[in-house]
């Protein structure tokens, strides 16, 4: 990418918190999330059918299975959605405090969900009051406490990083025996508030802004910003390569205004393609 953002062409609109965009290339699919509306949306790329699973409470992450079924964080609980029928199955409640939901979530190459949680309650107190979780078999096997809003994640060159939006931070930590976390350091400190993010296939990272509707690029290794992408709306929250050679971005934003419904889904082309998300894998999933 060069210094000069590119427009998102804006593709469907109609959300009020558009989020996590997850592409699974088996199915040639895009899913993403509508947090404050309660529900999941799916494009298929190819014949262009939209599909609206409405959910009972708010969901924070979708993330792939298998061609039947994709893995939903809904509210507090971890839950399994049949794609064609639209059924939805409650696996087990993971979060025990009620004034908690779960928020970002991915999976990692062990086939383990690593999941950050935040308060509910609009205008509570934040800070220090969420966690990042491990979720390994429908159990939490690991928590790491003291975020206020853990956010986008991935991983690189056996690092994990994710994002503390409340402290416009990247975060940067080793990972021992697949679920511990150590050696946490701040790996970039901005000056917007990030949300989302993924990676391409290089190990560089892509940043969603919310506060401005932009997007960055963070060179791999050298940690160089440069501009990728603006919107035609205040709020970017994240973002994810996809399409037939993965070189296609995809890009949720949220409403400006509460109850305006303008949060869009919008795309971008890429010359450096992304990588297929793992999928998650549960000896208790059926």
């Amino acid at each position: 990418m060069d210094n000069k953002s590119l427009k998102a062409k804006k593709l469907i609109s109609g959300f009020r918190l558009g989020e996590g965009p997850v592409y699974m290339d088996e199915l040639s699919t895009l899913f993403w999330i509508d947090i404050k509306g309660t529900a999941l949306h799916s494009l298929q790329l190819e014949t262009k059918k939209r599909s609206y699973y409405p959910l009972s409470d708010a969901i924070g992450a979708v993330m792939p299975y298998s061609k039947e079924i994709v893995i939903c964080l809904i509210g507090d609980s971890l839950c399994y959605l049949n794609i064609a029928s639209g059924k939805i199955e409650k696996k087990v409640t993971l979060i025990t405090d009620p004034t908690m939901r779960f928020n970002d979530a991915k999976c990692d190459q062990y086939g383990n969900i690593w999941a950050g949680a935040m308060k509910r309650i609009k205008g509570a107190d934040l800070a220090g009051s969420g966690s990042l979780y491990c979720i390994k078999d429908d159990k939490i096997v690991n928590e790491y406490k003291g975020f206020s809003i853990p956010n986008g994640l991935d991983w690189v060159n056996g690092y994990f990083y994710h994002i503390e939006t409340e402290e416009h931070t990247i975060y940067q930590y080793t990972v021992e025996n697949e679920i511990n976390l150590t050696h946490k350091e701040k790996f970039l400190t901005m000056k917007e508030r990030p949300d989302g993010m993924t990676k391409d296939s290089l190990g560089n990272f892509y940043v969603a802004f919310w506060d401005s509707g932009k997007a960055i690029k963070i060179a791999a290794g050298t940690k160089e910003i440069t501009p990728l992408l603006t919107t035609d709306t205040t709020h970017s929250s994240c973002l994810c390569f996809g399409g037939k050679d993965f070189k296609t971005i995809f890009i949720t934003s949220a409403e400006e205004e509460e109850g305006l419904k303008n949060g869009a889904l919008y795309s971008i082309q890429s010359e450096i393609p992304g990588v297929a998300p793992y999928k998650y894998k549960s000896s208790f999933a059926r």
